[in-house]
């Protein structure tokens, strides 16, 4: 079974399940010898969940949110720590590196990549917060929204030539576009 597909300019990579180790990123190459498990992030086969539900986050090490920038594929996975990262990966197991950890009991989704660099969400505290990501060392930017510090929806992350666009509410009633370019560090509402 394959969830989620990412190309670069000379492979696919996917969410893969097999029943040894359960949900993980695969790599293919378009050929059946060329199709591989690149890395397994969370050993067993318990990852076998979406990573999406509270009870399989903490133990699914399931790529999702797979997006590509050159060679490498951008993803988030849980490696069974109560936390999820932001992944990158050239299509080998060396090759593949967290990039930046969320908090425990805070859960990243929604990455797209955006030129050089990657934006994703995270979930804290009944609020979502935007991230983006250079592709470079393990910290993150927080992207400043009017509602970074109350409840709020998140939603909708598209690619746009220059940056992101997406829909934010305070309410979860009324939505307003808010665009953000891949050098700013607040968004435009």
């Amino acid at each position: 079974r394959y969830d989620g597909i990412a190309a670069t300019p000379d492979r696919i990579f996917f969410q893969g399940y097999n029943s040894t180790t359960g949900r993980e990123l695969w790599t293919s190459d378009g050929t059946v010898s060329g199709t591989r498990l690149v890395r397994d992030l969370y050993t067993g086969s318990t990852s076998t969940g979406s990573g999406f539900s509270s009870s399989t986050r903490p133990n699914s090490g399931a790529a999702r949110s797979i997006s590509t920038i050159g060679g490498k594929a951008y993803f988030i996975s849980s490696t069974g720590l109560g936390q999820s990262s932001v992944w990158v990966s050239d299509g080998t197991a060396a090759g593949t590196i967290s990039l930046s950890t969320v908090a425990a009991n805070h859960f990243a989704d929604s990455l797209i990549a955006v030129g050089s660099s990657i934006f994703y969400s995270v979930s804290e505290n009944g609020s979502r917060r935007l991230y983006r990501h250079d592709g470079q060392g393990t910290q993150s930017q927080l992207i400043g929204t009017r509602s970074e510090e109350s409840s709020n929806t998140l939603t909708n992350l598209t690619a746009l030539p220059n940056g992101l666009i997406f829909t934010i509410s305070d309410t979860g009633t009324q939505y307003s576009l808010a665009t953000v370019s891949t050098t700013q560090t607040q968004a435009v509402i």
